[in-house]
């Protein structure tokens, strides 16, 4: 409340904290991000010990309730009957991990699904080149444990991955609906099996959204200063 500025990820979290009665002078900063090189998607498959036909999907977040890793393992099972090649790999730590250890083993996916816990910057680059999907099924968990805003959907997105994630918070900010990617009710398998099932059929359909959200990203949230703040601070 004593603050001169209060700067704002989204606007979903500006307007939580207005519901909060707090009243100060809001500002909406994104983050800015840098543009990283496209990669060779065989190459990187190979490099993670998939074969170049494989159907990667992959999830990047700590391993919590209300980022969904937990949701999109649940439907591994059924999705190998059309995908017969899909995998997920998991990138991410948290006090989920244990439980989503256990549940790959529980239903012989050991040879699907993949946690790393602990990557570097040039090892998650070549997840994001591997990957043909980007998943998480973001949910907001009352009264505020919500995403603020993201950004992971536009990192994925400037590898030109297209998205999926869960329609809460500041997510619908981060991703076009069916533009860059899908936002969907986090809680239905239906949604997501549709939506992972509709991508693996159509790499038409993959290069596109890939390439918009790419783009959008690149327009959008690069890394130039803001002119905004800088006027500020100024």
């Amino acid at each position: 409340q004593d603050s001169d500025y209060v700067f704002c990820i989204s606007q979903f979290t500006q307007n939580l904290l207005g519901r909060q009665s707090v009243h100060a002078r809001f500002h909406l900063l994104q983050p800015p991000l840098s543009t990283p090189t496209l990669q060779d998607k065989t190459a990187c498959k190979i490099a993670l010990g998939y074969d170049p036909d494989d159907f990667v999907t992959l999830s990047v977040g700590r391993l919590i309730d209300r980022k969904g890793q937990h949701r999109v393992l649940e439907i591994i099972p059924r999705l190998q009957a059309t995908i017969p090649n899909i995998h997920y790999d998991i990138v991410g730590n948290g006090p989920n991990k244990t439980n989503i250890q256990e549940a790959i083993v529980a239903n012989n996916l050991e040879k699907r699904v993949r946690i790393y816990d602990r990557v570097d910057d040039m090892t998650l680059a070549t997840h994001y080149g591997a990957a043909d999907v980007f998943v998480l099924l973001t949910e907001f968990i009352r009264p505020n444990d919500a995403e603020g805003f993201g950004i992971v959907f536009l990192e994925a997105g400037m590898h030109q991955i297209p998205v999926i994630g869960g329609n809460s918070g500041g997510v619908a900010e981060a991703i076009i609906n069916g533009r860059t990617g899908y936002l969907i009710n986090p809680k239905s398998r239906a949604a997501l099996e549709a939506k992972i099932i509709a991508l693996y059929n159509s790499s038409d359909l993959r290069t596109k959204l890939g390439r918009q959200a790419r783009m959008r990203a690149i327009t959008q949230f690069n890394d130039t200063p803001s002119t905004d703040l800088i006027t500020l601070l100024s």
